[in-house]
């Protein structure tokens, strides 16, 4: 993947290391029951926000009039995708003198 300049997106560097997973888990412990639609624009929004289309993906989250979820219950669904993503992440390689 690129950024809206053609440079790669590296995990961790210019984009987050997001767990789609989590976020949904989060998604219930916040009330909100199982809905296709619903989940749908959830997983969605991750997605982009995982591509670094971060302001995107949020206003489409919050979107009420398109199955949308509270501004309060984005921010604790990004917050645990972006904290599961960071600690399941592979450790990044080495080079022999311990520079990337």
């Amino acid at each position: 993947m690129r950024d809206i300049n053609g440079m790669p997106l590296v995990p961790g560097y210019n984009s987050d290391r997001i767990d789609i997973t989590a976020g949904m888990q989060e998604l219930r412990r916040c009330g909100y029951e199982a809905n296709a639609e619903r989940d749908m624009v959830i997983e969605y929004a991750l997605a982009r926000w995982k591509r670094g289309e971060e302001e995107q993906a949020q206003r489409g989250a919050i979107d009420k009039s398109f199955h949308g979820i509270t501004l309060t219950a984005w921010l604790r669904v990004i917050s645990a995708a972006m904290v599961a993503g960071e600690t399941n992440a592979a450790p990044e390689p080495r080079g022999v003198d311990g520079m990337k």
